[in-house]
């Protein structure tokens, strides 16, 4: 009794899977490939716009990302040199000083 349930529920979701299947292939031949068709140069336009500007994007961030980047190494550079200055130029200096 069991298997003949679960091979009625395969079989019922199997003709759903195909009613499913069939109707998107209906939706696209009756609506959507006649769209493309005929909108198809304004579509291809559109997306070459899109990938050029898109790319200015990406060139526009590299550069704000490069000049970020240089300023954060030229203050990092400062900090450091900064700090080397706090220490003396002559390291034998200062151990004599802790001896004395």
């Amino acid at each position: 009794m069991l298997c003949l349930v679960c091979s009625v529920l395969m079989i019922s979701m199997k003709k759903c899977l195909m009613m499913v299947l069939q109707g998107t292939g209906y939706i696209y031949e009756s609506v959507l490939r006649p769209y493309v068709s005929k909108h198809e140069n304004e579509i291809d336009r559109k997306l070459s716009e899109w990938k050029a500007r898109g790319w200015d994007y990406v060139i526009f961030y590299w550069q704000y990302c490069a000049k970020f980047g240089q300023t954060a190494f030229v203050q990092a550079l400062h900090h450091l040199a900064s700090q080397s200055s706090k220490f003396s130029s002559n390291p034998n200096s200062e151990v004599k000083s802790r001896v004395d």
